[in-house]
């Protein structure tokens, strides 16, 4: 991993603590990342944070926000790439 994948792991991480107030547990952290080495850029995924809290409020829970957060970026890697992601 170089060290720019690393710092827009980073930065999609503190976007979605900010924003939702929720920690990313170690394995959450490690699933964005693998998310976005496999082509889900930074911005996609504040997409994808910004989606789930239109859908479900500042009182979402964690679950809420984490599974449509990567339900998002499922979305985004279909219309970029147009096949399941790995």
């Amino acid at each position: 991993m170089t060290k720019e994948e690393r710092a827009a792991a980073d930065v999609a991480a503190s976007y979605y603590v900010e924003r939702t107030g929720k920690q990313l547990r170690p394995e959450q952290r490690d699933k964005l990342l693998e998310v976005m080495q496999n082509g889900i850029a930074a911005t996609h995924v504040m997409d994808a944070v910004d989606a789930a809290i239109s859908r479900h409020g500042l009182c979402g829970t964690e679950r809420d926000y984490w599974e449509t957060v990567l339900k998002e970026c499922r979305k985004t890697w279909l219309k970029l790439y147009g096949k399941a992601a790995p």
